[in-house]
């Protein structure tokens, strides 16, 4: 049975409200992280907030983020996304690769057992601030920018903007849901 991954029109509402006012945001920002990861990625892979965000009650007790048996991310980390060009049939085959166009997810752990799994996306070019693979290439750069060790997960942002070099500070579950509240308080 096929799944409907298309949003709601109050999901749309959300989405675009959520995309203006990032537009005039740092990159590094809460608020273009969590534009990337969950109105673009979220709505395109559906993933649960463990692969993605953190638990700050988790987070807290053990100072670190969430780790499988084996003590490997249950978050998303760069391994998992694997971003590569296809050229289309109206392009001429003698022009240089441009940027990516399509993303390749590995899912490492899944709750019904389907591990490793991937699952492939192509690029919007109808609508490009919708596309899946320009938030993949967004969220690998903010965590490299952020200097996010390969192992670590990759919903990440920096706190401040100030004249301090970037640090890194995971999105926890409870940040997204108080957001999801406001951005629905100011848009209905």
């Amino acid at each position: 049975m096929a799944i409907d991954t298309k949003p709601s029109s109050s999901g749309i509402n959300m989405l675009h409200f959520l995309h203006e006012h990032q537009l005039v945001q740092h990159p590094d920002s809460y608020e273009c992280a969590l534009y990337d990861w969950l109105m673009l990625l979220g709505m395109q892979t559906g993933q649960r907030k463990s692969e993605w965000c953190q638990d700050a009650t988790e987070f807290r007790k053990q100072n670190s983020f969430s780790r499988s048996i084996k003590q490997t991310s249950l978050a998303f980390i760069r391994e998992d996304f694997l971003l590569s060009y296809k050229s289309t049939p109206h392009e001429s085959t003698s022009q240089p690769p441009h940027r990516p166009n399509y993303l390749q997810i590995t899912w490492r752990f899944q709750k019904n057992g389907q591990n490793r799994q991937s699952v492939s996306f192509a690029h919007n070019y109808k609508h490009p601030h919708l596309s899946p693979v320009r938030a993949a290439e967004r969220i690998l750069t903010r965590a490299t920018r952020l200097s996010q060790p390969a192992h670590s997960p990759l919903a990440v942002y920096a706190p401040t903007l100030k004249n301090l070099p970037p640090a890194s500070v995971y999105i926890f579950h409870s940040q997204v849901e108080k957001s999801l509240r406001t951005i629905a308080k100011k848009v209905f």
